[in-house]
């Protein structure tokens, strides 16, 4: 995909659940949302952060590229105020569902046929001269 790349975009989202299959509190990923937390819904799902980074994406009017996915699914709970892991199997696990982008202006659309300007055509050769000309002594001309 060629385009001038404009920035990179991360959007996440985390929840806890009980059995990996309950969910408690996951993130609330509705646009609009008045409370930054849902209850016994499950929003930690690819689909959704991928449909937003995407309608993020049309919003700005540019395309995705180096799309990336990372998905951590944890069964271990730290003991508050410490930094001890105990492992609780399936009781209480933490997932969450991160994707990763760089959007890029669209390449400008190609001129229709017939109408390239001389002057953009005598650009072009010029620019191929200068580079053709700075090759060093033994290279194809």
């Amino acid at each position: 995909m060629s385009g001038k790349p404009r920035e990179h975009v991360v959007v996440a989202n985390y929840g806890w659940f009980l059995f990996n299959a309950v969910p408690i509190v996951c993130g609330n990923s509705r646009k609009g949302a008045s409370f930054p937390w849902v209850f016994f819904r499950d929003e930690v799902t690819t689909d959704i952060v991928h449909a937003r980074l995407t309608d993020y994406a049309s919003r700005k009017g540019a395309n995705v590229a180096e799309l990336n996915l990372y998905i951590n699914d944890n069964v271990l709970f730290e003991v508050p105020g410490t930094s001890i892991p105990i492992p609780m199997p399936y009781v209480l696990c933490y997932k969450e569902r991160l994707v990763s982008a760089l959007l890029i202006d669209p390449p400008p659309p190609p001129p229709p046929p017939g109408e390239e300007t001389a002057v953009g055509n005598d650009a072009q050769k010029n620019e191929v001269k200068r580079l053709l000309g700075n090759i060093p002594d033994g290279g194809v001309k």
